[in-house]
């Protein structure tokens, strides 16, 4: 007898996927494996771009796919994990899934491991979250008869569920020292685990943030007997031939009132020069902008016109990434989560010439001391919260932590924070929200006019 789903409505795979595992990462894809093939392998009706890296990979996920779907491709993409709606993880041709669509692709995955179980496959029963997300963006890639489907990587490479497709562009965008506990403790541990997405037959990419790391990368390529392509900042010297390598030049990086920074730059690829390029963001956006162009060309095997890398740098958007939401006074969000990442923040903040209360909340697995040292040069103040999480530290131990430095002070500690209660803190002064991205969920309201 086939197997009868229950599964109808949004709200009921929501509840579905609660009840599978949601840790870990298991070091193996056979599970997996054998559920792509069950659903007719779904992985394989698309083309793939694969992304990876400590930072920069969602962005460099938005940005490739609006150069490809700006060049008249249909082009899907998968990112992790959620802000506020599972939806947004899934966006086809510019729109996320609907929940509709979301539930029945859904549907279609667990009868396929329900399928399993009959046949006395019983371990693919430990399949987890990521695992039934990640088989449910291959469906609907399907489904909607993408010709690209663009992936990020959730951690690491060798065992990410993404892995279990074929890419024909491989993304590094840059290693730095996260997820540690998974991956490794070193910078070469976690550049051997990214290195593995490098599969034989794709063309890699390989960013501007790798400095001493760079050669396990460039020893893959070798020992698959590929080419990689490698993006270096100005006139650096180059690991490849200059005919494979990307040049960034910025040109300018400007205060602006909406986006707080304005980067103007230029681009030679190793197909095209694309100059004086314009994105209401960041110096470190423009760097994920030549990254994702040199990927999108890679994938297309061309240029693309001048017109449509405007086109899609003009309608790219990066929810939670250095994102303004008010401008007086400023509401910031950054989903920065490691010592990298808010060395960033704070130097844009500087260059921003804006010095804010920091509303901050993180992991307790993540190096939260190393967050709190590179934010506080750049911040008025913090607000010490509690994320509605397992993993968060509280907010009384995070007072503690950021006290114990020296720096700004703590100017409240919250612990089951929503957003009234994080702007009477911080009154009339300008805010970021920063150190997880699931303090995104504070902003539900905000942004759905709710508030």
């Amino acid at each position: 007898m086939g197997y009868r789903s229950d599964i109808h409505t949004y709200e009921e795979a929501l509840a579905e996927l609660r009840r599978a595992l949601t840790f870990g990462i298991n070091p193996s894809l056979e599970r997996l494996r054998l559920l792509a093939q069950e659903l007719r392998s779904p992985q394989t009706t698309f083309a793939a771009v694969q992304v990876t890296g400590t930072n920069g990979k969602t962005s460099t996920v938005r940005l490739i796919d609006a150069f490809l779907r700006a060049s008249g491709v249909r082009s899907a993409f998968y990112t992790s994990p959620e802000l506020i709606d599972e939806t947004e993880r899934i966006v086809i041709d510019g729109t996320a899934i609907s929940e509709n669509d979301f539930a029945a692709d859904l549907d279609e995955v667990i009868r396929a491991r329900a399928r399993l179980e009959e046949k006395g496959n019983l371990d693919v029963a430990q399949i987890t979250q990521f695992e039934l997300l990640t088989a449910l963006a291959f469906v609907a890639f399907r489904n909607a008869h993408v010709d690209f489907g663009v992936l990020e990587v959730g951690l690491g490479g060798r065992w990410d569920a993404t892995s279990v497709a074929d890419p024909c562009v491989a993304v590094v965008t840059g290693i730095g020292l996260d997820h540690t506990k998974i991956l490794g403790n070193t910078r070469e541990e976690i550049a051997a685990d990214k290195a593995m997405i490098i599969k034989p037959g794709c063309t890699p990419v390989l960013g501007a943030g790798f400095d001493d790391v760079l050669p396990i990368f460039l020893d893959r390529c070798t020992e698959l007997d590929l080419h990689p392509r490698l993006v270096r900042m100005g006139d650096e010297p180059t690991s490849v031939p200059e005919g494979l390598t990307t040049r960034i030049y910025i040109e300018s990086v400007e205060k602006s009132r909406e986006s707080l920074l304005k980067t103007t730059f230029s681009v030679k690829t190793p197909h095209a020069f694309y100059g004086r390029l314009t994105m209401n963001a960041p110096q470190y956006q423009a760097q994920n902008a030549a990254v994702a162009l040199t990927a999108a060309e890679a994938a297309l095997g061309r240029s693309l016109t001048a017109s449509d890398v405007k086109r899609a740098l003009d309608g790219v958007t990066f929810p939670a990434r250095f994102e303004v939401l008010r401008t007086d006074p400023y509401l910031i969000f950054d989903g920065g989560h490691n010592p990298q990442a808010a060395t960033y923040l704070a130097r844009n903040l500087t260059l921003a010439g804006v010095r804010p209360i920091a509303a901050f909340g993180a992991f307790s697995d993540k190096d939260v001391a190393g967050i709190v040292r590179a934010l506080q040069p750049s911040v008025a103040g913090f607000i010490a919260l509690d994320t509605d999480n397992p993993r968060a530290m509280g907010a009384a131990d995070l007072a503690r932590l950021i006290e114990s430095t020296t720096g700004p002070p703590v100017l409240g500690v919250l612990e089951s924070p929503a957003l009234e209660d994080i702007l009477q803190v911080s009154g009339d002064a300008p805010l970021v929200i920063t150190g997880s991205l699931s303090l995104y969920i504070l902003l539900k309201s905000y942004i759905t006019g709710d508030i």
